[in-house]
């Protein structure tokens, strides 16, 4: 038997239900009956940290660079997960790439963020600068990075390095 449309087919909450299109299968019911016991268990593992539809697949509000406030402030947050970083530092045209200028704050879970309030960057910082994230590694070695959620990467036709182009929410 050949089952040719799959969204007629009602799979029963215990994994049997392809039985139904396909007798010969009834030899391995209990197998089935396993990997659907299998996958629903991991599946509740997902959901109390979040899910697979849930909080881990909306990083993007989260990490990058994202609209926001801070002490009644509007501006950019910029966040970034790099738990084992010695420092993170947001370098860019903005800022004429200083290293220096804008390190960021590390909190307990290794996510490092940086606050660029409107009022002091809200020229400089606009939409279609180019940016990185300079790593200080365990090592003590600096090196330049695409930040990870960056939107937009363009490559300089001189340098042929390749910048983060910022997209402003």
């Amino acid at each position: 038997m050949i089952l040719r449309d799959m969204s007629t087919l009602q799979l029963d909450g215990d994994g049997t239900g392809l039985i139904r299109a396909d007798p010969w299968l009834e030899q391995h019911r209990g197998h089935l009956q396993a990997r659907q016991a299998r996958f629903r268990s991991a599946l509740a593992r997902f959901d109390p940290t979040g899910g697979l539809l849930g909080q881990i697949s909306l990083g993007h509000r989260y990490f990058g660079f994202n609209r926001g406030e801070l002490h009644g402030k509007s501006g950019v947050w910029y966040r970034e997960w790099a738990p084992g970083a010695l420092q993170l530092r947001l370098i860019g045209d903005f800022n004429n790439w200083d290293r220096w200028g804008n390190p960021m704050v590390r909190d307990q879970y290794g996510v490092w963020s940086l606050f660029l309030p409107d009022d002091k960057f809200g020229d400089k910082f606009v939409h279609g600068s180019k940016v990185k994230v300079h790593v200080v590694g365990e090592d003590s070695s600096g090196r330049d990075r695409i930040p990870a959620y960056a939107k937009r990467v363009v490559q300089d036709p001189t340098a042929r390095s390749l910048d983060a182009e910022q997209e402003l929410p």
